[in-house]
């Protein structure tokens, strides 16, 4: 399920520049994907970026990064930290990714992978995520604050992502009671046959699809 807008952007663009999403798996950990494309208040870059990850006030995560939550603390990229957000070790070999895309130049190059530690399954599977949080906010419809709220009532990160999303907004000067938050439905997807399936698996499978020029076309698994 995803929901957000696209706010402060006088343009032509239609992808939301502000998203949440929220993925649950059978079993494991789920997983809360956010993303804030406005600076920190006023519409004004020069007064710093979008808000990061924080506990008790301190910076956890850098801008874009990933986020660990355990039971004593959490990890975000390349440091540890406890509950109360102070640094417990840094792991000094992470590797940030940043040679991801010569990587991918140089294996295009070779005809074969280069870096055996890079697969493009990998690349496959976190593409594939942002298409299916896509695929629900582009379903989804105008709500107010409080029916966003009312959503993740059981979800007790999410609705403390979901009043950092707003306060953001907030300062940022948008008006959410004009510029409403698009919110999508939850979509249920069988990974087996890489279809939607439920309640609203007709007008998701037809976002997911797309129309593809005379020989390029991509096969499909039905």
């Amino acid at each position: 399920m995803s929901f957000g807008g696209r706010w402060g952007y006088q343009d032509d663009g239609q992808s939301a520049n502000n998203q949440l999403a929220f993925y649950q798996w059978a079993e494991g950990a789920p997983m809360l994907f956010d993303n804030r494309g406005l600076p920190m208040k006023d519409m004004n870059w020069a007064k710093g970026y979008e808000p990061v990850f924080r506990i008790n006030g301190k910076t956890g995560a850098p801008r874009i990064g990933n986020v660990i939550h355990c039971e004593g603390g959490f990890v975000a990229e390349s440091k540890a930290y406890d509950n109360d957000g102070n640094t417990l070790t840094k792991f000094e070999d992470f590797d940030e990714g940043k040679d991801h895309m010569k990587n991918f130049i140089d294996s295009v190059r070779a005809g074969k992978l280069v870096n055996s530690n890079l697969h493009v399954a990998h690349g496959y599977h976190a593409a594939a995520l942002a298409h299916l949080a896509n695929v629900s906010y582009r379903l989804g419809k105008a709500m107010s604050n409080a029916e966003v709220q009312e959503r993740l009532a059981a979800d007790k990160a999410g609705q403390e992502t979901l009043a950092d999303f707003i306060a953001n907004l907030e300062a940022n000067k948008i008006d959410l009671a004009a510029e409403k938050i698009s919110a999508g439905p939850w979509l249920d997807f069988d990974p087996a046959t890489e279809k939607f399936t439920g309640e609203f698996a007709a007008e998701a499978n037809k976002l997911a699809t797309d129309d593809y020029a005379a020989g390029f076309e991509l096969p499909t698994i039905s």
